[in-house]
């Protein structure tokens, strides 16, 4: 029988876990707005109008707090949910309470007291998009609440969170600094901006800290097909290729750092696969950031989890070690449930947004077959929540200039596949012809065919320009989209029918996401749980637990913030991850 069916979270790769590690200094002054708004911060306040532009005499702040389904009510502030469930502030002008113009809007915050302090940043994560005309977003300082000075223009950065690190260092010793953000919607009501979990930190002299581990070259380009390089979180074990992988590190102290490099220790499955050196960067100055890449020679040859632990060395004593390493994660894949249906994927499995349209559409992924011989059996998708039931979708698989080459049937969107959604389920779409694939990229899609309600695919994690592709319309123009479609390709065909329970031989975890606890369960027939750790992406250990020696076990998590978790269960000498979500 070939037709589709819910694919029940398949705990296919953890990706990235290295985002940054922890700052190089505690925070003397932060805010990440979960309790509210501080009672001396100052928000301009903005008139509400009519669609057609005229004042209704009633004024509002401009800035609200809300959460990423808040600020995307209207459908142009598409904030992505990282954390789950994460609150923060923004100014957008198409969202209750406004319309409104937005030509010159600013939040303030009270005086902050910087006697004593010296080499002052400021950390923060901002959304702007820049979208549709809007203008920039400007941060300022002031020491007397009336002089101000622009410190920093923030650049626009596509489907993601954009982490700054702003040199606030001339403003050291006052003892009434007050930090202003400004942004304007340029007359447009088009879109705004969201800022998170403020920080403000003294800097050491030296100090490295490594933001970023990739299983891919960063310095390399989406478009340029002759190369093999694209970054992926799940990659069959067929089509496995030399691993890459690139170490971002920045200077996050006061003084110029020489011969930097970093050692990446690999493993597959738990075993050593040697350890390799990237490239060396000279110097780096304070604030800069830059990557070494590594090009091994090692190329996976079973499937299991592949981790590249990245340590930094350096020609000089760091004063803070905390953030010198990193960790990045894939899943080499195979036939079965239990090694994920041979799936290849580079999506980050945990929903964080959605692309879609009322129009037809096409969301895709490039994928890069490396290794002759293989045959597309099939595509998976996550269908967006807000879909509607009845609406026609298709799975399709075109050549790396967008020639068809095969596509699935039509299937109707069932509520079922839309409570998949809410967890990152996703639906198997069985391509007609299981067609051979040749060396080169295609590009993996799910297709909404003609109707009139709303379909979306879930979105998760952020890639390079020319990754993926959003083609919308009667001609199909293309977007280039940094939020990666949950749409991944299958090389080896899925049982139709067979339950989850008689074919996964790892870690069993519900109900996921989990609220104030979670069951983990193992096969009586292996190895009992021995110990447990939770870790956020950071690689950061949260909770460690051992001597258990049980093949069930209840975590409780209700003391766990909102989002996701890397999950570690111990089995006799070996250890397996999953993903935990948790969401009160």
């Amino acid at each position: 029988m070939r037709g589709s069916l819910p694919l029940l979270l398949l705990l296919l790769p953890i990706g990235s876990l290295a985002q940054g590690g922890a700052k190089a200094a505690p925070c003397f002054w932060s805010n990440d707005f979960e309790t509210g708004i501080p009672l001396d911060w100052t928000i301009s306040q903005v008139e509400r109008q009519t669609p057609e532009g005229v004042g209704l005499g009633e004024f509002v702040p401009a800035f609200t707090l809300g959460t990423a389904s808040t600020a995307n009510v209207g459908g142009f502030l598409p904030v992505i949910d990282l954390p789950i469930g994460n609150r923060f502030i923004m100014a957008n002008d198409d969202a209750s309470p406004c319309n409104c113009d937005m030509g010159d809007v600013s939040l303030t915050t009270g005086p902050i007291d910087l006697s004593g302090r010296s080499n002052v940043m400021l950390e923060c994560r901002v959304f702007h998009e820049m979208t549709l005309g809007s203008g920039d977003v400007r941060i300022e300082g002031s020491t007397n609440g009336t002089d101000w000075t622009e410190v920093w223009v923030v650049p626009a950065m596509h489907g993601q969170w954009n982490n700054l690190y702003v040199d606030l260092a001339g403003f050291d010793g006052s003892p009434s600094f007050q930090l202003r953000f400004r942004w304007s919607d340029n007359g447009e009501w088009s879109s705004g901006f969201a800022l998170d979990d403020l920080c403000l930190r003294e800097r050491f002299a030296t100090d490295l800290s490594i933001v970023d581990v990739r299983m891919h070259d960063l310095n390399g380009s989406a478009f340029n097909q002759t190369v093999a390089d694209l970054e992926y979180t799940a990659i069959p074990l067929e089509q496995a290729r030399p691993l890459v992988v690139s170490v971002v590190v920045m200077n996050r102290g006061t003084s110029t750092v020489q011969n930097i490099g970093a050692q990446v220790d690999v493993s597959l499955a738990g075993n050593d696969q040697g350890n390799f050196l990237t490239t060396t960067v000279i110097d780096l100055a304070p604030g800069e950031r830059d990557t070494l890449v590594i090009s091994t020679d090692w190329t996976a040859s079973a499937v299991g989890i592949i981790n590249a632990t990245a340590t930094l060395t350096m020609g000089a004593t760091d004063e803070d070690t905390s953030d010198n390493s990193g960790i990045a994660t894939m899943r080499i894949t195979g036939a079965g449930w239990d090694d994920g249906y041979s799936a290849m994927s580079c999506d980050d499995r945990i929903v964080q947004g959605m692309l879609g349209s009322e129009l037809n559409f096409i969301a895709a992924n490039r994928m890069e077959v490396v290794n002759a011989g293989s045959h597309a059996q099939g595509i998976s998708a996550v269908i967006g929540v807000d879909s509607q039931v009845g609406e026609y979708v298709r799975a399709i698989l075109m050549d790396g200039n967008f020639a068809l080459i095969d596509t699935s049937t039509r299937h109707a969107i069932t509520q079922a596949d839309i409570d998949l959604g809410f967890g990152g389920g996703s639906i198997y779409l069985p391509l007609s012809l299981a067609p051979g694939l040749p060396v080169g990229d295609v590009m993996v899609g799910l297709q909404r065919l003609s109707g009139t309600g709303r379909v979306s695919v879930g979105t998760s994690g952020t890639g390079s320009v020319g990754a993926s592709a959003f083609m919308a319309g009667t001609t199909f123009d293309i977007t280039w989209t940094t939020a990666t479609p949950m749409v991944r390709l299958h090389l080896s065909e899925l049982g139709v029918g067979v339950p989850e329970s008689s074919t996964r031989n790892g870690p069993i975890l519900f109900p996921q996401p989990a609220n104030d606890r979670v069951h983990i369960r193992v096969p009586t027939d292996g190895p009992a749980i021995h110990g447990i750790r939770i870790m956020d992406n950071a690689g950061k250990v949260l909770f460690n637990a051992s001597g258990i020696n049980a093949y069930a076990y209840v975590l409780e998590t209700g003391s766990f913030a909102n989002g996701p978790y890397i999950l570690e269960v111990l089995q006799g000498v070996a250890a397996a991850r999953e993903r935990l979500l948790i969401i009160h």
